[in-house]
């Protein structure tokens, strides 16, 4: 029997491990629990090359500036608080000082190489750090959240991709990643309101 195509993904060996297992995991907590979206499911490892094997899922990203004019704003929020609340065990904790060291040696790196912006790079990253609600109620987030992450089939079935940075944090970690990228990839402009 012929098999479907399956997305390969590969990684480094100390990181193999972890990610797979992770998407396993999380493939397990979203079919128990989600009605607005389906994921990937892990279909084998081969330890020795760094190589795991997911399903295929048709559609088209919701990046697609094609599709972006029949999106339902309602059903991304449905998806966003159904990723939230899945309980996957074992996922590392950022907290709101691991985020903001996280921003600062980005900015850093950046600076490195364009030394010209250094000073707006780090009061960015001071706005965002006040901006941002210390710790309180943490989630599973995608860590990755962004609308080329997010398939629609023909059918209308909505998937989640590449959980490769999931993580217990903020629930606006998603919902700023999303927003951000929006803009940036599509020029959607979306008011904080």
């Amino acid at each position: 029997e012929e098999a479907g195509p399956v997305i390969l993904k590969f990684k480094r060996m100390d990181r193999f491990a972890e990610a797979a297992g992770l998407l396993d995991a999380v493939n397990l907590a979203a079919t128990k629990s989600c009605e607005s979206f389906t994921t990937p499911q892990l279909l084998f490892m081969q330890h020795a090359d760094g190589m795991f094997a997911q399903t295929y899922l048709p559609g088209m990203p919701i990046a697609s500036g094609l599709l972006l004019n029949g999106i339902s704003f309602p059903h991304i929020a449905r998806v966003l608080a159904e990723l939230a609340a899945l309980k996957v065990s074992g996922l590392p904790v950022l907290t709101h000082s691991q985020m903001a060291q996280d921003m600062a040696a980005m900015a850093q790196w950046v600076a490195c190489m364009l030394p010209k912006a250094a000073t707006a790079l780090t009061e960015v990253v001071d706005t965002l750090v006040r901006a941002t609600p210390e710790d309180g109620d943490m989630v599973f987030c995608h860590g990755d959240m962004g609308a080329d992450q997010i398939l629609i089939d023909v059918s209308g079935q909505w998937a989640l991709l590449d959980f490769d940075r999931a993580h217990m944090g903020s629930p606006y970690r998603d919902i700023a990643s999303l927003m951000v990228k929006w803009q940036r990839d599509q020029g959607l402009v979306i008011s904080a309101d």
